[in-house]
Order: C-alpha cells, then structure tokens, then sequence
C-alpha cells in the first residue's frame, strides 16, 4: 500500500479514472485503480512528512511485532528504556503533524532542568540518529533484503535508484533537524568528538547533510565515468574490508554509508597515478584522467562548501550557546586520507607530472581546476581562524590562533609560489587578492614592472596596511630607491613609515622639498651619532646644506649655519670660526 500521492489527493480523481474495486484494510480505505494499483487514502493531518515507507520502517524499529499501519504510541511501553528509540518515537509524532505528542516524549527524555550528563547523552542520542539516516540501509530495495543486519534500527528508503535513495536521505535529515528545532532540542545541543577533536554538535549534523550532497554529486559522475568511479570505489570498499553480496553492486554498497564518502578522494587519486604510469604521455587517455579526477574532487567539495554557506541558519548556534571548540570542516581535515592531505598530494600531481608535458590548452584547464581546487584548501584556514576569532575571550586561545596563521601562510606561499613561477599571473593574482597573500602579490607586480597595479592594491587594501608592507619588503630586499621613489598619492603614508627609519627618512623629506624637516632629521641623526667622527660631520655638512637649501630668512639661514659650524669645530678645532653665509637666492 502507498499513500495517496499529492497530485491524487482530490476524491474526483478516483471516480474520473477507472477503479476496478475497492475495500478497506487497517481502518483505511483502499482502492484498486487501473493507473496506480493499490492507493490507500490516508486524511492528509495525519499523513507522515518522511519519504515513502520511511513511518512504517520506522514503527517496526520501535517494536517488530507492533504493526506497520498502528501508531508509535502503541510501540512505546517496549521501548520505555531505550532512549534511542524514544526519541525516534517522538521524531515520528512529529513527522505525523502531532507536535505535541513529540513534545511531551522529548520533555520526558530530556527536561529542561536537566544536567550536564544529560546533555552529552543528548548529543550522542541525536549524532546517532541523524548518522542512522545518512547511513541508512535501503530495505525496501529487494537487492537489499539479505543484506540488511537484522539488528539494525534504520529508516529504509523504497528508491531503488542509488541518487533517489540519496535524496530521500536528505529530505529525511530535513525533517529531523525541523524535529530538533521545533521541540527546542536544538538550541540545547552542545559538542561531540569527532576525528579526535571536539566539534559543535549542531556543525556534526551540517556535515552529515553536507556528505549527502558530495555523495549525489559522486552519483551523477558515476554516471559519467562510470569505469574510473567504479574504480575508486572498488579500491575503496577493499581498504576498507567491506563485502560486496552477489544481488548488489560495488556502487550500492559504497553509497549506502554516506558518512565515509570523503574515502573516495585518496582512491582516486591512486587510480589516477596508475593510469598516468600506464598510459603514455601523448595518449588521450593520459591527460583526460587528470582533468576528471580534478573534476570529480572539485564539483564534491564546492557542493558540500556551497550547502554549508546556503544553509548555515539551520545550523547557527543561539546567542546564549556557550563557546565552542575550534572549527575544522571535513574539507579541511587533515592526517592520511584527510581531504586536505588529497589537495596538497593533486597539486603535486597536476604541477610537477602533468603540467611540464602539457600544451597550452591543457595547462590552461590544468590551472582552473587547480586554483579552484586551492580555493577549497586555502578556505578551510579561513574557517578555523574565523571559529577561533570568534570565541570569547580569544585570549585562552591566541597561541592556538598564532600558531594556526603562521601555518597558513607558510601553506598558502608554498601553494601560490609554483603557479607565480610558471607565469599564472591571472591565476595567482585571483586566488592572492581573495586570500590577502601580500607577499605574492608584490612579487608579482615586480616580475611583471607593473607599478600601477602595486597602486591600486595600496587602495584596495588600505584598511589592510598593503602600503606599509609594500614599504617593508622594498627595505628587506635592499630596494630603497623603488621605496624613495614612491608617487605623490603615497608620500604622507611613506613618510609615516620611515619615521622608524630616520636614515632615509632625510632623503624622502629632500624628495619632497621640504629642507626643514631633513635639517632637524639630518641634525637629530648628528648628535646621536658617537662612534665615527667623519660620519658625524658628514650629517652636519648635509643638514647644512639643507639650511642652505630651504626658504629660511636671511638672519635665521647665518643662525643655523653658524650653529652647524660651531658643532663641527668644537669637535674638530677649539678655536671656534664665525663664518657668514649670505643665501644665493
């Protein structure tokens, strides 16, 4: 039996179509039509909102021997000391449109006074469920029927399609994370571990969802690439030890847990490395692998990216949540296996074994993909540095944070600096400016003499101190005349910056016209200059030179003169000379 879909709902459909008979079965009434076979009319308030057969899986999970068509009220008294199933009873009065039936289960369960032991238990009951979902065994599928353990408390989907199965799975845990909200179980959510770290529980679930969605865009590639896909999977399912029954194929078994989809990446790559051995360099063959690997990596990661940034109201966290651990995404995991393990191993793929063999065309897709692909990588910083800035007080964490940066930006050089060298300036420069990689910047902005693009970044990042870095390298790589040299635009920021640097800051004040400031620098560097007499008299000489050449009156000009050369003599002579100097207009 099914329920009625919603384009059947109207009672005039049945009569304008051919019914062959009808009875009743369950305390429901049950038509035979010649379009859909059985139809069972269900009133549409008490009707599930879960896919399919999902309720009636679900009330035999509660209790076997309770019927499929009977409601979970029934099921709860042989359940009353499993909390797991209690909880999944209370998600299926929701699911029923009966919220304050799911309510009263959950307020039972887990009241609102309740204790710290209580709510990690919370955490781990709702990590379970949400992860019997993604994972689900499709046992409605008949290639599944001997494959399901007879144990398992699950939610079978009917879809005998791998994709269909996997949306049923997200529009489950749709339902679910609704369920959380709408019982106010979701702001009391607090962390787990996972992957040895602690994680938001609410951001575990993201993941969950998130992995769905990796796995539907697998699907569709599966589709396309069938034998490079089933290959992957192949070598992943035997990593992992995992049977493969005579009535289902690789793929069914791989996709079925969803929540070790991330296993694929490294798979992928190892038949990529054995086809590029295999195959010789001038074959299509050769190439087109990389480009799809690349792809396939590239379009799971953006999808998971994207529902993470679409979706983050579901998931965010109330403004009374206490703090929580740093944020690592499962895109940025590292370790053997981590998908930020797999990106830096593709990048050395694609730049040190692909690209010096490729032609133009080739490296131009070659270079696409890759920056898309270090997108993702140089994202996952971004994430864990945004999660820990935002804990309160950040002090507790500023050495985590420091040495997390410091990580960063090694990383990020060590990525960018190969493109910079084979002459991506478009490339280098999209990826440099949406991660503020200064260094790589200047660098290319010097490698192509494109002054007036270093300009504009000064603008761009003004509120980013672009201008002062740009004075700093100028000085570490010995090019002061470039840093003297600067355009009108930027001389009060470079005359900021070389007040910490008064050796130079003379020769800028010169540039500039302006006598008097390089007389008192000029004067200032004199008088602290006690080690080397002929170097001190060579700042007097020049600071009187500069006396001489600013628009000082003609009493104040012999005044600064005469002082200059008074210092000088004292120093050199014990009979002190008066000398005039008239100014040469």
């Amino acid at each position: 039996l099914t329920h009625l879909p919603n384009h059947l709902s109207s009672s005039s459909y049945l009569f304008n179509k051919v019914v062959r008979g009808g009875g009743c079965c369950a305390d429901l009434p049950v038509f035979f039509s010649q379009n859909s076979g059985l139809v069972a009319v269900v009133a549409r308030e008490t009707a599930s909102i879960l896919p399919e057969t999902m309720e009636d899986s679900l009330c035999s999970s509660l209790a076997p021997e309770v019927s499929a068509m009977e409601t979970p009220t029934r099921a709860e008294p042989v359940a009353q000391e499993d909390k797991t199933k209690l909880l999944k009873a209370a998600f299926l009065h929701f699911c029923r449109n009966d919220l304050v039936g799911a309510q009263t289960v959950t307020d039972e369960l887990f009241p609102a006074n309740a204790d710290g032991d209580e709510g990690a238990e919370l955490d781990g009951l709702v990590t379970r469920i949400n992860l019997d979902l993604v994972d689900d065994y499709p046992a409605s599928d008949p290639r599944w029927a001997e494959s399901v353990p007879d144990e398992s408390g699950g939610f079978p989907l009917t879809s005998l399609i791998i994709l269909h199965q996997l949306e049923d799975k997200m529009k489950a845990h749709g339902c679910f994370m609704d369920f959380l909200l709408q019982v106010g179980l979701l702001d009391r959510l607090g962390q787990v571990t996972v992957r040895s770290s602690p994680v938001a529980t609410r951001l575990l679930l993201c993941e969950h969802a998130e992995k769905l969605q990796a796995a539907m865009v697998l699907k569709n590639h599966h589709s396309k690439h069938g034998e490079l896909v089933n290959r992957a999977i192949g070598i992943a399912l035997q990593k992992n030890g995992a049977t493969v029954p005579p009535s289902l194929t690789a793929a069914d078994v791989f996709f079925r847990e969803v929540s070790q989809i991330s296993s694929v990446f490294e798979c992928l790559l190892d038949e990529e490395e054995r086809s590029l051995k295999e195959s010789p360099v001038d074959s299509v063959q050769w190439a087109e692998v990389v480009l799809t690997v690349n792809n396939v990596i590239k379009d799971m990661l953006q999808a998971a990216s994207q529902y993470r940034e679409t979706k983050a109201f579901m998931y965010r966290a109330s403004e009374t949540a206490a703090a929580e651990p740093e944020y690592i995404p499962w895109t940025a995991s590292g370790g053997v296996g981590g998908v930020r393990s797999v990106l830096s191993r593709q990048h050395e793929v694609i730049l040190r074994s692909v690209y010096p063999h490729a032609d133009s065309e080739l490296r131009s897709a070659l270079c696409e993909q890759l920056v898309a692909l270090l997108d993702i990588y140089l994202g996952g910083y971004v994430a864990q540095l945004t999660s820990l800035q935002q804990q309160r007080p950040l002090g507790a964490q500023q050495e985590r944070y420091n040495s997390l940066e410091m990580e960063y930006s090694q990383r990020r050089s060590e990525l960018l600096a190969p493109l910079l060298e084979l002459g991506q300036y478009q490339w280098v420069a999209a990826l440099a400016e949406k991660y503020c990689d200064f260094d790589i910047l200047v660098q290319m902005c010097e490698q192509t003499d494109n002054q007036s693009r270093l300009q504009h970044y000064m603008t761009k990042f003004a509120d980013q101190n672009f201008a002062d870095f740009l004075f700093r390298w100028y000085m570490e790589k010995g090019k002061r005349g470039k840093l003297l040299s600067q355009p009108a635009a930027q001389h009060q920021q470079l005359a900021s910056f070389l007040q910490s640097h008064q050796h130079l800051s003379w020769l800028h004040h010169i540039h500039v016209h302006d006598y008097q400031s390089a007389n008192r620098t000029l004067y200032s560097q004199a008088n602290g200059e006690t080690r080397y007499f002929v170097k001190k008299k060579t700042l007097l000489a020049l600071s009187k030179l500069t006396v001489l050449a600013s628009d000082l009156h003609e009493d104040e000009l012999n005044k600064h003169v005469d002082g200059h050369l008074t210092h000088i003599n004292k120093k050199n002579n014990p009979i002190t000379t008066n000398v005039s100097i008239v100014k040469i207009k």
